[in-house]
């Protein structure tokens, strides 16, 4: 009862069918390399194998190189005024407001609404372009964050300020 001469057996019972050769662990015989292939290979060595120019500092390059030197000036003058117009078309900012002034406007917007984010007050027309923490300091004294339920993360008029 020898398995010498008998061929590997499956799970069911089939012989296994090896196809293929292996010469040495690990190694792999590439398919044969394309015409197109080696051509890119070669051209990658050459540009590789290009030798970077090195010029001399004199005063004809130095006439050159100050041109490049005002052409980017000119760029950052343009990029200024660029940013100057976009400033103007956003508008100026708004005054900062009092604290009276975040408070009532807080109270109109709680008039309107019961629950609202903080996003949604900073939005708001009359506290666009406030300061968050200015906000934030009277609003914690006059609302409650609600922490469960649906309205999870907004806030609320405190019960003494509810009309």
């Amino acid at each position: 009862m020898s398995d010498k001469g008998k061929a590997p057996q499956a799970k069911g019972g089939a012989a296994w069918r090896l196809e293929g050769r292996i010469e040495h662990k690990g190694e792999a015989k590439p398919r044969q390399l394309t015409a197109e292939y080696k051509a890119i290979v070669a051209r990658r060595v050459e540009q590789a194998n290009v030798k970077r120019e090195v010029l001399p500092w004199d005063d004809d390059n130095a006439a050159a190189r100050q041109g490049m030197l005002r052409e980017s000036r000119a760029d950052k003058e343009e990029r200024k005024m660029r940013q100057v117009v976009k400033r103007q078309k956003q508008g100026d900012k708004p005054e900062a407001l009092s604290p009276d002034d975040i408070r009532d406007a807080i109270f109109a917007e709680f008039a309107q609404q019961q629950f609202l984010s903080r996003m949604d007050l900073m939005q708001s027309s009359q506290l666009r372009g406030q300061k968050q923490k200015d906000v934030n300091a009277v609003l914690s004294s006059l609302c409650e964050l609600i922490k469960i339920g649906p309205n999870k993360g907004d806030f609320q008029l405190k019960p003494e300020f509810r009309a």
